[in-house]
């Protein structure tokens, strides 16, 4: 059993290194959640929920305000009936964020997207093009777009797999938000939340977290 246990380890070792330790910290949350976190969700009103109140999201103009105003919302919104121009468009507000913005160079811990899943994606198409990145200034604009597409697609994706089969509880992590007294503040779960108020949804399941997660 030892042995098996080594070469078991072995073999998970340099997915643990591609992976990097957020993907295994979600990974070991979705786990939880499946197995008993699921008993810890309550439905709250989603009109009480807001965006997360950092410095970004007040450059976005939607800090401490209803989902409603967090940018991708009208993107979903629009992809309804236009989905061309709906992925035309958040592909151009997310290059002009991550570049002309420098939202690549803000910690997340201020609500920035260094190192987060759109910056993960330029690196990784540049790495499967045989090009090892350094700072993103120095990023490739036709891999850049081919990565802010592929994002777009998630998203755009998300958005359609709610509206046609609902939210499943196991397939994404809980939304967790801080309780305000008068509101929840998320901290993160933005886009699904943003899906299920275009899509006409009155509640929200959360999972209330005593502390930032950032």
């Amino acid at each position: 059993m030892a042995g098996r246990s080594h070469r078991i380890r072995e073999a998970l070792r340099p997915v643990m290194r591609r992976s990097g330790a957020s993907l295994v910290r979600s990974e070991i949350q979705k786990r939880y959640f499946r197995i008993i976190g699921h008993r810890h969700l309550v439905t709250v009103p989603i009109e009480s929920v807001r965006c997360r109140n950092d410095p970004f999201k007040k450059l976005q103009g939607c800090a401490g305000e209803p989902i409603a105003l967090f940018p991708p919302s009208e993107f979903f919104r629009v992809s309804i009936n236009e989905p061309v121009r709906a992925h035309s468009e958040y592909a151009a507000w997310l290059r002009e964020w991550l570049l002309d913005r420098s939202a690549y160079t803000v910690p997340a811990s201020r609500g920035g997207w260094a190192n987060g899943s759109l910056v993960r994606e330029v690196r990784r198409v540049h790495r499967e093009s045989g090009i090892i990145l350094g700072e993103l200034d120095s990023a490739i604009p036709a891999l850049v777009d081919e990565a802010i597409s592929q994002r777009v697609d998630h998203y755009l994706g998300v958005f359609q797999s709610i509206r046609s089969h609902g939210l499943k509880r196991l397939q994404f992590p809980p939304i967790y938000c801080l309780d305000n007294g008068t509101s929840y503040g998320l901290e993160n779960g933005h886009h699904r939340t943003a899906a299920l108020w275009v899509l006409g949804h009155r509640d929200v399941e959360i999972m209330i977290t005593p502390k930032a997660l950032v």
